[in-house]
């Protein structure tokens, strides 16, 4: 596993675009972040996907508004099925684009 906390990374300039699909960075599980989240009544988790429902930038922070997802590409045809809404807009610089599921893979 690639180590979430005390990891050095340069800053996450990456912006999501609508429908993209994202997943939460190696470690995060494990990381006391991870653990605060869920305390706090998130239940997000590494091995689970995530679609982007909207891009949130303002002078405090940048997040994500999203929905769990389930993927399937059936067909050459990416499928996308809604598990449930995340509450909240957790931060960007969790997340990281999951490419195999990109649509330019159809």
């Amino acid at each position: 596993m690639g180590g979430f906390e005390g990891k050095s990374e340069p800053m996450n300039w990456w912006v999501p675009a609508k429908d993209d699909i994202v997943r939460l960075k190696p470690g995060f599980d494990h990381s006391t972040m991870g653990h605060l989240m869920r305390q706090a009544g998130l239940s997000l988790h590494e091995n689970k996907l995530y679609q982007v429902i909207e891009y949130i930038q303002d002078d405090q922070r940048r997040g994500l508004k999203l929905h769990e997802v389930k993927v399937a590409h059936i067909g050459g045809k990416r499928h996308v099925v809604s598990v449930g809404e995340v509450p909240g807009s957790p931060s960007i610089d969790f997340f990281t684009l999951a490419k195999e599921h990109r649509e330019s893979n159809e």
